[in-house]
């Protein structure tokens, strides 16, 4: 099956139980994705990852020089947004920040504790260790802050590279819930909400803090259904299904039992009983 998305032409191939295995690129030579299910259900994906990030965050003063570079406040704020923008790159939430870092503030060590909580959170402990002597009762040192600038930008200008592995949690209808990186580490995890009838919910506190971001590298959404981008609806193998109406867009043309009034609707969806059953077959 070819299709086009946002990314550009995309070519599919689904299994004899209408299920999306692999996606190769427009000339059909080149595998950037495959699928692994369990039960019928979605549960891991393998993507090749990036092989670049494009140009760097700005960094201004890069490197630091002992005897020349005085370590101001926006050397703070603008290695926080290239460690938040490597964290995007990686699939994680944006770290929230608690320590103030305004223009004109002292330096503390409070700020960089948080910073390589971050980044190690993004890229595991650095080996060898951080520079030692950052302490409340210590002055910075130019080392503290461009030992995680050098760890950002070597990741950066490395991109993710190889496969980008994801694992899927569905809920029991085999909804796509929760997903999690190829180490399972709850920073990177991101999620997703749904109304009964499968409209993405994102009000209550569900943001982009929390893990609640539109995780367009997977397209199965609703019941493992996948979502069409040009048109928001549910590719649901025999026709397609709006999430937002409740109903297919198409009629069941075998639809009706005299014993339940209710199947006469050729366009319902499982009986309006969306929170208990599913259609596989639609």
């Amino acid at each position: 099956m070819k299709r086009n998305v946002s990314s550009g032409e995309t070519w599919q191939i689904y299994g004899i139980g209408g299920e999306l295995l692999a996606e190769y690129t427009s000339s059909g030579t080149q595998l950037t994705k495959e699928y692994g299910y369990r039960g019928g259900q979605l549960l891991i994906t393998a993507a090749a990852a990036s092989t670049g990030w494009g140009a760097p965050p700005v960094i201004h003063d890069n490197p630091l020089q002992v005897g020349v570079t005085t370590v101001q406040s926006r050397h703070i704020t603008e290695l926080r947004d290239a460690i938040n923008a490597l964290r995007s790159h990686l699939g994680m939430s944006r770290y929230v920040w608690t320590t103030a870092a305004n223009p004109g503030d002292w330096v503390t060590a409070d700020p960089i504790l948080e910073m390589r909580i971050a980044v190690d959170q993004a890229l595991g402990p650095p080996s060898p260790s951080y520079a030692a002597e950052l302490a409340a009762t210590k002055p910075i040192l130019k080392a503290h802050i461009q030992e995680l600038r050098d760890r950002v930008l070597g990741a950066w200008n490395s991109g993710s590279g190889g496969v980008d592995v994801r694992w899927l949690i569905a809920d029991q209808l085999g909804t796509p819930r929760i997903v999690l990186d190829q180490n399972g580490s709850f920073s990177g995890t991101t999620r997703q909400d749904y109304l009964p009838f499968g409209e993405e919910l994102t009000a209550g506190g569900r943001t982009w803090d929390h893990g609640y971001t539109n995780y367009d590298a997977n397209r199965q959404r609703f019941t493992g259904y996948e979502r069409d981008e040009e048109t928001d609806l549910d590719y649901a193998h025999a026709r397609y299904f709006s999430h937002g109406q409740g109903r297919f867009t198409g009629v069941d043309p075998i639809s009706g039992h005299v014993a339940n009034p209710q199947t006469w609707n050729g366009y319902a969806y499982v009986g309006n009983n969306p929170v208990n059953g599913t259609d596989p077959t639609a």
